[in-house]
């Protein structure tokens, strides 16, 4: 299942109770009928003190006073899990073997699930916060396996990595599942374009689908050397820009993503102006706050720079683009670090799992319109403070 299959959990939940002898991947149910070919891919999930009905893979329950009975004997295993931490019906989980651990791979309630394709990436950005890894190995089983677990299917899914284009046969085949059993699921794939230069793999993605599929791909400045400055790799500008065009040849939807940090702040605006008369086919422009964590983390002098720093020109480029006929949005910066013209195109876009709220937060008359802040990075905006009452008047 690939040489590093970790990277692929949303978060991994201790249990207590016997331990699984090998790997397995199920998905959560509460029901006790699912039929008998099927329920070794189940883990049902309840609170009385009946063990799981014959077949299934085991039992989950969240009451630590029940009895945790011993591992295939005469009925499926039972392992209790702390009731802030327990799965949910629909959730899919990677059994570990013999560790009392199980890893979430898929979060039913969640609009931030996403397929993980490969550790590897043809750049290495100043301000990644992905752990990429140098090793070999594919995780397209697993994949497959957790689509075909997928019930009821998702609304939206990402498709990311690492650079997902690096493996097109696993891309390509990743694409063909998520088209035959979640055929009303949107995906988006999260690529640096780099390799859609080729157009023949364009092409290829394409004929799969691409009714229903986006592409995020990111770009950081009008300028070459900025842009390749902060991808870590000479030539991504001109790559991108030739995988932009080629997306555009074969009507791929496109979102573009600009990450704000200290190297392209200041020319924002004229970022917007570029995207105007260079790319005009893109459909949303996302201007995004920085994780601190892996690359962001040890490139922090290089990297970071506080949203009041930034406020102006993100404001004049926010209103280019806006004026320019693109729709915007801003990501992953909390309303309170944001001049308030801005507010309406901020978005609640860190997954679930990764946000969080400061202490400094509560008692703010926002709160439940913002997207909070990331839980994951060693920093956060030092401005953040709670919204006062009569701030919206």
């Amino acid at each position: 299942m690939g040489n590093n299959p970790e990277r692929l959990f949303v978060k991994k939940v201790q249990f207590h109770g016997p331990l699984f002898p090998h790997e397995a991947i199920a998905r959560i149910t509460l029901s006790e009928k699912i039929p008998w070919r099927q329920r070794s891919d189940h883990l049902w999930l309840s609170t009385d003190d009946r063990p799981a009905p014959r077949g299934y893979l085991g039992k989950i329950t969240c009451d630590s006073k029940q009895v945790v009975r011993s591992f295939f004997r005469l009925r499926p295993p039972t392992i209790c899990i702390s009731t802030d931490s327990c799965p949910q019906d629909g959730d899919i989980v990677r059994l570990l073997p013999k560790t009392p651990a199980i890893e979430v791979l898929f979060e039913s309630n969640s609009p931030h699930n996403a397929l993980f394709l490969t550790p590897h990436c043809n750049c290495r950005c100043i301000m990644c916060p992905q752990e990429l890894s140098s090793g070999s190995g594919t995780l397209t089983e697993i994949n497959r396996r957790i689509i075909r677990l997928m019930a009821p299917p998702p609304r939206q899914l990402a498709i990311t990595g690492g650079e997902p284009t690096l493996v097109p046969k696993d891309l390509l085949a990743i694409l063909t599942d998520i088209k035959n059993f979640l055929p009303q699921t949107d995906v988006q794939i999260l690529t640096n374009a780099r390799a859609l230069k080729n157009r023949s793999l364009t092409r290829e993605i394409a004929k799969i689908q691409n009714n229903r599929l986006l592409l995020g791909i990111p770009l950081y400045s009008d300028i070459d050397n900025i842009h390749d400055e902060i991808m870590g790799s000479k030539g991504a500008f001109h790559d991108t820009l030739e995988g932009l065009y080629n997306a555009a040849l074969y009507r791929f939807p496109i979102e573009l993503r600009v990450v704000v940090l200290k190297a392209n702040a200041a020319r924002l605006p004229d970022l917007a102006d570029f995207i105007f008369r260079a790319i005009p086919f893109v459909i949303h422009v996302a201007f995004m706050g920085l994780e601190m964590r892996s690359a962001a983390e040890l490139n922090m002098t290089k990297v970071w720079i506080e949203p009041q720093e930034f406020a102006d020109p993100l404001l004049h480029a926010c209103k280019k683009i806006v004026r320019y006929g693109f729709p915007c949005s801003i990501f992953n910066l909390p309303l309170c670090v944001l001049p308030k013209e801005l507010w309406g195109l901020a978005r609640q876009s860190i997954s679930l799992w990764k946000r969080v709220f400061l202490p400094q937060c509560q008692g703010c008359t926002v709160k439940n319109h913002c997207g909070g802040v990331f839980g994951t990075g060693c920093k956060n905006p030092s401005s953040i403070a709670p919204i006062p009452d009569g701030f919206l008047s």
